[in-house]
């Protein structure tokens, strides 16, 4: 027994043994990793509220954002959390206006609601630079209708969120002219999930019509559902026109004349958008309205006379003024037979996780207008049974077919792309910035060659004043040598002068004493002449 024993203890020591050996090590374990995104809490509720004027607090926390109650003439209500509010989520029954928004933990007050959403993110760890413990909303420009206030802790706000950008003036890529709110998830299926959330580009959505001579603004907040599940994060451009079906284009217009908008007031809105954000593309309905919409007609009727006039400064000059002029370089009208193009909706976006830019609509864009859900749309769209997976299976106005009806820029040749032969405001940009920083760069190089050559000058003027220098003392020191050459030889040449002279007169001497003194005696006066001299 007892050996038996061992025996499986023994075994045991070496199946753990060997298990050891598989085991990461623990620097292996311990792998350096980045902390997980903090998430933001949901803590809204009644009891955050400390202090309140002129509101109705039950509709704000009740988690229903299709309603709620107008407040009176001046409101505010104060919220406190003791571990910080990080952001604030409001939805408006109607476009506001400006509100505050006071840190009364600093004092520290921030205007809000400047573009009137109706949806409305407030960073405050943004604004204020951290979370502040409470925080006071005060409504001073008429009543306010609040239909949701959610509260949130610092951190990722769910995606759901809307955080709307207000549409880039002077910059935006693409104007999608949509008539009605869900048109753009129809007939332009797969045009908005493609530039917007896959290429990035500023996409806007200007619409006609708001709804809201039939549905208040219930379809409004269809419209900016759907557009933020597809990926467009501008906020549309909401035309304040009534939404009619009338039988032609022309008793159309005399509707919107009856309801006090004259014609000119209607192209007068389009020119606006052109001129206020300078688009690269514009995109219409078709001229016959896809299915026969006379509204339909309208707006494309005034896109393409707008585009005539949005460069003419005599047209709308009071616009002209405030924006300048625009000359948009392509327009494309849906299902337009001239310069046709086919679009690809039906390749798959990294952006959505593979899913095409049709699917994008299908899934997300479309079904946000729940009031459209019964229409002959949805069988339009999804087929009797939900057979339509890919755009190309709709033939009858078919989202994919478009023509270039007008160009600054050329003809397409490729025929695949709304951007062919142009380029994006971000683009023109950043050439704009390598054409400086190039600019730039030559311009130091010239100014570094420019200065070198300059020192170099400097230099060699230096050096040929240092040679010249030395050239003039080196000949003032030769003239100087030659100078006390030509004096030594001239002092040489005195005393052999004198020398010679002395000569002279001791041979003239010599000849004269050689002539008074006796023949005999005259060798013994040179002898003593010769001794003195």
């Amino acid at each position: 027994m007892n050996l038996l024993f061992r025996r499986f203890f023994a075994l045991f020591l070496c199946l753990c043994l060997l298990c050891s050996c598989f085991l990461p090590s623990q620097a292996e374990e311990t792998e350096p990793t980045a902390p997980p995104e903090l998430l933001a809490e949901d803590i809204s509720s009644c009891s955050l509220v400390t202090d309140a004027d002129g509101i109705n607090l039950n509709p704000l926390f009740d988690g229903k954002t299709y309603y709620g109650y107008a407040s009176a003439d001046q409101a505010h209500v104060t919220l406190y959390h003791e571990g910080g509010i990080g952001s604030l989520y409001l939805i408006f029954w109607l476009p506001y206006g400006p509100y505050t928004m006071t840190n009364n933990d600093t004092g520290a007050v921030h205007t809000c609601g400047t573009h009137g959403f109706l949806y409305e993110f407030q960073d405050l760890v943004e604004i204020f630079g951290t979370a502040p413990s409470s925080v006071t909303l005060t409504f001073d420009n008429g009543p306010v209708t609040i239909n949701e206030l959610t509260v949130y802790t610092p951190g990722r706000v769910p995606d759901t969120v809307q955080k709307w950008e207000a549409p880039a003036e002077d910059g935006t890529d693409l104007i999608l002219f949509s008539t009605h709110g869900d048109d753009e998830q129809l007939f332009f299926a797969g045009l908005l999930p493609y530039y917007a959330a896959e290429l990035d580009y500023e996409v806007l959505v200007v619409y006609m019509t708001d709804h809201q001579n039939q549905s208040t603004t219930r379809r409004m907040r269809e419209m900016l559902a759907g557009l933020w599940a597809v990926g467009v994060r501008t906020y549309p451009v909401f035309g304040y026109f009534g939404d009619v079906k009338k039988a032609t284009m022309e008793q159309t217009y005399q509707w919107f004349e009856s309801q006090g908008h004259t014609r000119e007031e209607l192209l007068g809105f389009v020119v606006e958008q052109l001129r206020r954000f300078n688009p690269k593309v514009v995109v219409g309905h078709d001229f016959n309205g896809e299915y026969r919409h006379a509204q339909h007609m309208v707006y494309t009727d005034l896109l393409v006379k707008a585009l005539e006039i949005s460069n003419d400064p005599a047209a709308y000059p009071e616009l002209a003024e405030k924006y300048g002029l625009w000359d948009v370089p392509k327009t494309y009208i849906h299902l337009y037979e001239e310069n046709p193009i086919i679009m690809d909706w039906d390749q798959p976006l990294e952006s959505f996780d593979g899913l095409t830019a049709f699917q994008v609509t299908q899934k997300y864009g479309f079904p946000a207008h729940k009031s459209q859900q019964r229409s002959w749309f949805h069988r339009w769209l999804y087929g009797y049974r939900g057979e339509i997976r890919q755009a190309s299976q709709i033939t009858e106005y078919s989202p994919c077919e478009y023509g270039l009806y007008r160009s600054t820029v050329g003809a397409d040749v490729e025929k695949n792309d709304f951007f062919e032969n142009v380029t994006t405001h971000a683009q023109d940009r950043q050439a704009e910035e390598e054409r400086l920083a190039e600019e730039a760069r030559l311009k130091a190089e010239a100014e570094a060659k420019a200065k070198a050559e300059d020192e170099a000058r400097k230099k060699a003027e230096e050096e040929a004043a240092r040679k010249k220098a030395e050239a003039e003392a080196q000949a003032r020191a030769e003239a100087e040598a030659e100078a006390k050459r030509q004096q030594e030889q001239a002092q040489q040449a005195r005393q052999r002068k004198i020398r010679h002279l002395s000569a002279g007169a001791a041979l003239i001497l010599g000849l004269v004493f050689y002539g008074i003194y006796p023949r005999k005696n005259s060798r013994k006066f040179f002898e003593k002449y010769q001794k003195k001299t």
